[in-house]
């Protein structure tokens, strides 16, 4: 059985909430659905002000919003003819959300060299691409920052070029998926980029490997370096040792870096001191390094009575994990991070067999594993799947969602990224910016600000 998508329209103006009240949470589409004109936005409460790149390209943001199943979307109005219409200059990814917050960058070229054009006959110029980061905030009036460059360490500095390279100056946040967002409720941010090094800074007291993190405060506008030991126990260190984060989140008080390998790094951001410490996700380590986890596994954050909860979901084929999905039965297990006494540790909450949800009376047949797991933010006992045709080039997807205690699945929506024509007042996007075919979606709660 299909669903209706609801209260899913392409705007969110106030005199319109009573007939259909804004969702508290929603899934955002990882995919940017952009329009080449400035002037193509609603005017709703979600549109922000317009703002411009580093490169003085202007544009604005604003969002479809749509109450789980249905996928909101985040939409970039650019305009026509700059750098930010081309997909071959320009891309823009969102990375995360917090609270009202939501995290994402633009990759903006940089204009070439006066010298060099006077130099046709020279060798071909490589071209720079800069890392502008932004933080939508949501509220009566959006807000649209651009954040200031990271500047490079002085002793990191190279003194003298032989090369031109205009980012040498500053850091570049190229693995974007260990950047997060931690909103607090007196309206100032956090900014958190963490990589693990086994390059051991001078003073930061670690031995084997540390974590170096780059935090930048909205409240004085300023960037902060710190190289930390990460707190461990000893047989843990091999997953630090070949650590590769897969996403980043807040929790709470704590900005998180995940390895859906491994395990995961949490600093509290409410301590004057800073410490990084790890705890290993309830599986096995790095069962299968070369398959993208994120397609089996997530962590996703619950409010259960006012609290934030942290759950861990996984689902395994009976097969083992790969990166092409066959056909085959599959478990998911659901734990719960329990905190106590400064103690962490997880709890079994569910475990599902595929053969129990019945899947082939509702998604058509034949059919890959349910995959992308999210759980409802207001209702730890709902969870969301989506749920792709069987093929190496599927286009095919639905989104269903599950009731945990009665084990079932509730209804099925299609789900259209876009891939193969949209359906909607969306037909004329262009199609750019696809990282791949079907990307986990972004829980937000930004509709309780708006």
């Amino acid at each position: 059985m299909a669903a209706d998508a609801g209260c899913s329209g392409s705007s969110s103006r106030r005199e319109e909430t009573e007939e259909c009240p804004l969702p508290s949470w929603v899934m955002l589409d990882r995919h940017v659905f952009t329009r080449l004109d400035l002037n193509s936005f609603k005017e709703d409460e979600t549109t922000s002000p317009l703002c411009r790149t580093s490169q003085d390209d202007p544009f604005r943001v604003s969002f479809r919003l749509a109450a789980p199943p249905a996928i909101s979307r985040f939409y970039l109005h650019v305009q026509g003819g700059n750098n930010l219409s081309d997909p071959r200059h320009s891309s823009c990814r969102i990375l995360a959300s917090h609270r009202n917050a939501v995290l994402f960058c633009i990759y903006v070229p940089l204009p070439v060299p006066v010298e060099y054009l006077s130099n046709p006959d020279g060798e071909p110029f490589p071209r720079f691409f800069k890392q502008d980061l932004f933080v939508y905030v949501a509220g009566n009036r959006p807000s649209l920052q651009l954040l200031p460059p990271c500047p490079m360490p002085q002793e990191d500095q190279v003194a003298s070029q032989e090369f031109y390279d205009p980012l040498a100056d500053i850091v570049q946040f190229w693995d974007a998926e260990s950047l997060c967002v931690l909103h607090d409720e007196e309206k100032n941010y956090v900014v958190g980029y963490l990589c693990v090094s086994r390059e051991i800074t001078a003073g930061s007291g670690a031995q084997e490997v540390e974590a170096q993190l780059c935090l930048y405060y909205s409240y004085d506008s300023s960037w902060e370096m710190h190289a930390l030991p990460i707190f461990c126990q000893r047989e843990d260190m091999d997953a630090l040792f070949s650590w590769s984060t897969t996403t980043a989140l807040a929790f709470g008080t704590y900005l998180c870096w995940v390895d859906y390998q491994c395990g995961i790094l949490f600093c509290d951001m409410s301590q004057e001191d800073l410490s990084v410490s790890y705890l290993p996700l309830p599986v096995y380590n790095h069962l299968a390094p070369d398959v993208c986890m994120e397609k089996y596994r997530s962590i996703s954050i619950v409010q259960d009575e006012g609290v934030p909860k942290m759950m861990f979901v996984d689902v395994r084929p009976s097969h083992g994990y790969v990166n092409r999905p066959r056909p085959d039965g599959f478990e998911i297990t659901f734990w719960t991070l329990a905190v106590e006494d400064g103690n962490m540790y997880w709890k079994d909450e569910y475990v599902l067999q595929g053969s129990e949800l019945c899947i082939d009376k509702l998604v058509p047949t034949p059919h890959g594993p349910l995959m992308l797991p999210v759980v409802s933010m207001e209702d730890p006992h709902v969870a969301y799947f989506m749920i792709c045709e069987l093929g190496c080039d599927a286009k095919k997807a639905w989104v269903v969602p599950v009731d945990l205690v009665s084990k079932s699945l509730m209804y099925l929506l299609p789900y259209d990224n876009g891939e193969v024509g949209l359906s909607d007042d969306d037909a004329d996007m262009p199609r750019k910016n696809r990282r791949q075919n079907f990307a986990p979606f972004l829980p937000s709660e930004i509709t309780k600000f708006l």
